[in-house]
């Protein structure tokens, strides 16, 4: 089926992408911004998936779920989505949330679907917020010609 063909050829890129972008899409802070950083996460280090100092230097605030918003995840993160500061930045297009009554749904964009393939977000999602449905996108977008 074309459907597995794709699922197995995403699955093929994730293996062999480098999935770590430590040293990348971090928000530079000054001199006194950082020290400041340093203070209010003394166990700091680059984060993989989330630019901390952008959310520091915004003042942005986990929520009650003690998630960070999604405007500064990187480009890796399982759910990055259009609310980042990097959609769109370097070929790097994410995914998109939609209220569905109480729940929330998570459509993956052409990013996501490279660096985890379905059952790699549909893993993540299930260990990380149950609640959240992953909505498959059309075959097209998921880069099918």
């Amino acid at each position: 089926m074309a459907d597995d063909s794709i699922r197995r050829e995403l699955e093929a890129a994730f293996r062999q992408q480098a999935n770590d972008m430590t040293g990348q899409y971090n928000t530079l802070l000054a001199p006194a911004e950082e020290a400041d950083f340093l203070k209010a996460y003394p166990d700091s280090r680059d984060w993989r998936d989330y630019d901390m100092r952008g959310a520091f230097k915004q003042g942005i605030q986990p929520g009650e779920n003690g998630h960070f918003p999604d405007t500064f995840k990187k480009p890796n993160h399982p759910t990055f989505s259009n609310e980042s500061v990097y959609h769109g930045k370097d070929g790097n297009f994410g995914g998109s949330w939609m209220q569905q009554g109480e729940g929330w749904q998570f459509t993956p964009g052409p990013t996501n679907l490279k660096l985890h393939g379905i059952d790699g977000l549909n893993s993540y999602l299930q260990q990380s917020d149950p609640t959240v449905t992953l909505v498959q996108p059309p075959v097209e977008a998921m880069g099918a010609r």
